[in-house]
C-alpha cells in the first residue's frame, strides 16, 4: 500500500486525517513543521504528501513543496490550507503541487483526493458511479454530516426519518429545535419571516447542531424548494436516543463533522461574497 506523508502543525488534524488514511490501509507517517517533513523526505520514499502551506518556523508549506517536486519527482504533492482562491492555487501549482484540498474538508473528500493522486480514481469513480446508481434508495444515501459512520449506523438513522417529495416552488415550515432536516438531493432556499436567509443544495442539514441543546420550543424556518427535492425530516428525540444507545465515538464524530459542515458553509458563503464583490467591482471599471 502507498506511503502518505502528513505535513500539519495542528496535531488533531494529523491524528484525525492519520486515522482516516491508516483505515483505507495507507502506510501514514506525520511532520509537525517544515525541518521535520524535510528531514522525513529524506530518509524516506513517499508516493504522496500533503502538506499545509501555514506552517510555523522559518520553512513554509510552499518552500516544502519546492524541495519535494525538486527532489522527487515521483511523489505526489497535494496542497491544503483553509485558505483557498485561484491565487493561491495557482502559486501552489507553480511550486510544484499536483492538487490542492481546502480545509476544512470531510473524511470522504480526503480519501477521494488521495485516491485521485494516486492513480486510483479509476476505481473510486466506478465504485461511485455505481453507488450514485442506487441512490434512488434510501439505505445507500451517505449525507456529508454521517460522514465515516459505520454503514450500518448511517442506514439506522436514515431508515429513523421521513421521506418527502418537494416540487419546486413548495413550501414547508421546518421546527429546527424539534427536528433535523437533510435534504438528499436538488436545491432549497430557506426562508426566516419572508426573507432568504441560507441557500441549500444537496446534503445540506438543518438543525444538526439543536441535538446539543435542550430547546424545544416551536421555532422554525419555512423551507421553499427551488428545483425537485428530496428532504429527509429525522425527530430530533430518536437520534438523541440512538446516540445514547451507541458507543461515545459515533456522537464525537458527529460533533465534529457538524463542526466541518459549518465552517464548510462559512467558507461558501465568503467565497460567493467574495466573487461578488470581484463582479462588482470589474463591471465599475
Amino acid at each position: 500500500m502507498a506511503n502518505v506523508l502528513i505535513v500539519d502543525d495542528e496535531e488533531d488534524i494529523r491524528n484525525l486525517s492519520s486515522q482516516i488514511l491508516r483505515s483505507k490501509g495507507y502506510k501514514i507517517d506525520t511532520a509537525a513543521d517544515g525541518d521535520e517533513a524535510l528531514q522525513k523526505t529524506k530518509q524516506n520514499p513517499y508516493d504522496l504528501a500533503l502538506v499545509d502551506l501555514v506552517l510555523p518556523g522559518g520553512i513554509n508549506g510552499l518552500d516544502i513543496i519546492k524541495e519535494i517536486a525538486r527532489s522527487s519527482s515521483d511523489t505526489r504533492i497535494v496542497a491544503f490550507s483553509c485558505f483557498c482562491d485561484a491565487n493561491i492555487i495557482e502559486e501552489t501549482a507553480r511550486a510544484g503541487a499536483h492538487g490542492f484540498l481546502s480545509k476544512p474538508f470531510f473524511s470522504d473528500q480526503l480519501v477521494q483526493t488521495v485516491r485521485k493522486w494516486l492513480g486510483e480514481e479509476d476505481n473510486s469513480k466506478k465504485i461511485g458511479d455505481d453507488n450514485k446508481k442506487k441512490r434512488d434508495k434510501d439505505s445507500d444515501l451517505e449525507p456529508g454530516i454521517f460522514s465515516s459512520f459505520p454503514k450500518t449506523a448511517v442506514r439506522n438513522i436514515l431508515l429513523m426519518g421521513t421521506k418527502k417529495e418537494l416540487q419546486p416552488g413548495f413550501k414547508m415550515d421546518i421546527n429546527y429545535n424539534k427536528e433535523i432536516s437533510l435534504l438528499l438531493s436538488g436545491k432549497a432556499n430557506v426562508l426566516f419571516a419572508n426573507q432568504i436567509v441560507n441557500k441549500i443544495r444537496e446534503g445540506d442539514m438543518i438543525g444538526g447542531s439543536t441535538i446539543f441543546t435542550k430547546n424545544d420550543l416551536n421555532d422554525s424556518v419555512t423551507l421553499e424548494a427551488e428545483t425537485l427535492c428530496d428532504l429527509l425530516t429525522i425527530p430530533k428525540n430518536k437520534l438523541k436516543s440512538y446516540f445514547a444507545e451507541q458507543q461515545l465515538s459515533l456522537l464525537l464524530r458527529f460533533s465534529a463533522n457538524i463542526i466541518l459542515d459549518l465552517s464548510q458553509k462559512l467558507f461558501r458563503s465568503y467565497m460567493e461574497l467574495a466573487q461578488m464583490k470581484a463582479s462588482e467591482k470589474r463591471a465599475f471599471h
